[in-house]
């Protein structure tokens, strides 16, 4: 089997992939548990570079922030790394209405529904 593809779509309009060289370790209880390990797998084993297991899933996240420079090419290659800079790098959209509590700026929620479960447990309120 000749593992040098340049995409998902010349690995499978080969014949190669119908007749693996191996077992197929990677299936049912043993699969991969996450789609970023088999994405890894793909690059480094089989040597294809352009790995989307996902037709829908887009290139690239982009920040839904206006003005934020991270769109397009500097984007994020997945889903995760764009929510932990949202965490980071942008105000949350709700805040902690409770005087000098600390869940204010960055440190607010992206769900409303957090922000009310916050209130409740930590300052006893059902606001």
């Amino acid at each position: 089997m000749n593992n040098q593809y340049e995409s998902m779509e010349e690995l499978l309009a080969s014949d190669d992939w119908l007749t693996p060289s191996e077992p197929f370790w990677y299936r049912g209880k043993n699969g991969f548990k996450r789609k970023d390990h088999l994405r890894q797998h793909i690059r480094n084993y089989h040597h294809i570079k352009d790995v989307r297991i996902n037709e829908d899933e887009p290139d690239s996240y982009d920040c839904p922030f206006e003005g934020c420079d991270r769109v397009g090419v500097n984007g994020f290659s997945d889903k995760k790394l764009m929510k932990l800079h949202l965490k980071k790098d942008h105000i949350s959209p709700f805040q902690c209405p409770q005087p000098g509590c600390n869940r204010i700026g960055t440190n607010g929620w992206q769900r409303q529904i957090d922000m009310l479960k916050h209130m409740k447990k930590a300052h006893a309120t059902s606001q």
